[in-house]
């Protein structure tokens, strides 16, 4: 799909971007957790329930005690794929670039980030996780997806699940940044049937990713 305008070199600001598009967050999934840095920003955004997962058993680790207190805040340490099972996941030096994906382009792009090591997780669809936890799909109308490369893997294994979401804040590709990730218009592929428009796009950092909005009509 041809892009709708000119990429945005500023990064989304959720006080702004939820009211524009008419989105009241209930609560917020957010795949990809890292340490839950955006969690001022949805409280910002009137929104303090949130479900963080994460894959790196090492970076949930730093994640999990920030919100030990917090009874809006649920952490899980889990990968997020389209199948069940161990997956492997390829650790890179800078620990936000880490992914269940090898790197490819990456690398060229960012030369100062290398890859360290492999390890496996755990992996399942996230209506699988969020059975497994006993959480309620009804609490969350939000799902942000920050995975590098993986977001294709992931909308996919969401199956119906999707159309229950009022948005969907993912990140994006417009090269093979990693192995067999997909690009911009695999993510319209997966999200359009559902009712779903993308409405915002931005590439702050470098031309080869960035991240879509996307709000579903009707």
């Amino acid at each position: 799909m041809q892009r709708l305008f000119t990429r945005d070199r500023k990064m989304f600001r959720y006080s702004d971007l939820f009211p524009r598009y008419g989105v009241v967050p209930r609560g917020i999934v957010h795949i990809g957790a890292h340490e839950g840095e955006e969690y001022p920003q949805y409280v910002e955004a009137g929104c303090r329930r949130v479900l963080f997962i994460e894959a790196d058993p090492d970076t949930y680790g730093r994640l999990a005690p920030r919100f030990v207190g917090n009874p809006d805040v649920v952490c899980i340490n889990r990968a997020v794929s389209d199948r069940v099972g161990r997956l492997p996941f390829s650790r890179m030096s800078g620990s936000q670039s880490s992914s269940l994906l090898p790197p490819k382009e990456h690398l060229d792009v960012y030369p100062g980030i290398t890859l360290t090591g492999t390890i496996e997780v755990d992996a399942a669809p996230l209506p699988d996780i969020l059975g497994e936890f006993g959480i309620d799909a009804d609490g969350y109308n939000v799902l942000a997806i920050d995975t590098q490369g993986a977001e294709r893997m992931i909308l996919a294994g969401c199956g119906p699940l999707l159309g229950r979401f009022d948005a969907v804040a993912v990140e994006v590709n417009y090269a093979e940044l990693y192995q067999g990730c997909g690009r911009i218009a695999d993510i319209d592929d997966l999200l359009f049937p559902h009712g779903f428009e993308r409405v915002e796009e931005i590439s702050p950092f470098h031309h080869s990713w960035g991240d879509a909005f996307y709000v579903r009509r009707g």
